[in-house]
């Protein structure tokens, strides 16, 4: 091989490489370029889908357009009101959750309460105590002991607390007791101006909530509002 030769082979070689340097960087590019693409239009369908999930899962109801008060509860529970002052939420035939309107039983309290202070308070923890309480030829169950009480405040501003208590279980033909967990039971202040109302939420009848649930009763104690 001449010189001639050597050096038109050292261009190729030389324009070889180059050119491979070039179509790499550009396909480098046109990868970088299609993963920031698809990150963008993936990132855009799940905000779009969280949106519309958070649309469909839960939704405004006005319980008693008496008591004047609405909360958000998940789509997927069925609304079932029973009588005039209570409603319960029903998931596959099952009852999550029970809401019951304190009106009378509240006016009562306040009429026979002589200490003053917090009455809401006062009235709360004595009424949360019923979800325990059954009497029976075999035995009974009370509620004399709160574990927990929490105070906190809708979205809204209104005044609301927290229990958890603690169940005491007695059997009359054995002589025992057992003691268990209940709760959360919330108290809700949805009282008008020289109308005093509360609303109790619980998981049921000497219940402790799945922590699922408990956080569901939580979000609709936290989503309260009146005025509807």
């Amino acid at each position: 091989m001449d010189s001639a030769e050597c050096a038109a082979t050292s261009r190729l070689m030389i324009r070889s490489r180059h050119y491979a340097g070039v179509t790499f960087s550009r396909v480098g590019l046109i990868c970088v370029a299609t993963v920031l693409l698809l990150d963008f239009l993936v990132g855009c369908n799940l905000s779009r889908f969280m949106v519309a999930q958070t649309q469909t899962e839960a939704t405004y109801v006005n319980i008693n357009r008496g008591h004047g008060f609405a909360l958000q509860y998940p789509s997927r529970y069925k609304l079932k009101n029973v009588g005039e002052w209570a409603f319960d939420l029903v998931e596959n035939g099952k009852i999550v959750v029970r809401g019951d309107v304190e009106d009378d039983t509240f006016k009562i309290f306040l009429t026979e309460w002589k200490q003053g202070g917090d009455t809401f308070t006062a009235f709360a923890r004595e009424r949360v105590t019923v979800i325990c309480a059954a009497d029976g030829p075999d035995g009974s169950s009370y509620c004399d002991l709160v574990e927990s009480e929490r105070e906190g405040r809708t979205r809204g501003g209104l005044r609301y607390l927290e229990y958890y208590l603690v169940m005491t279980r007695e059997d009359f033909s054995t002589n025992s007791q057992e003691t268990s967990r209940v709760g959360p039971v919330y108290m809700v202040d949805i009282s008008r101006p020289a109308h005093p109302f509360a609303l109790m939420i619980c998981a049921g009848h000497g219940t402790l909530a799945s922590q699922e649930t408990a956080e569901v009763m939580r979000g609709m104690v936290e989503s309260v509002r009146v005025g509807e």
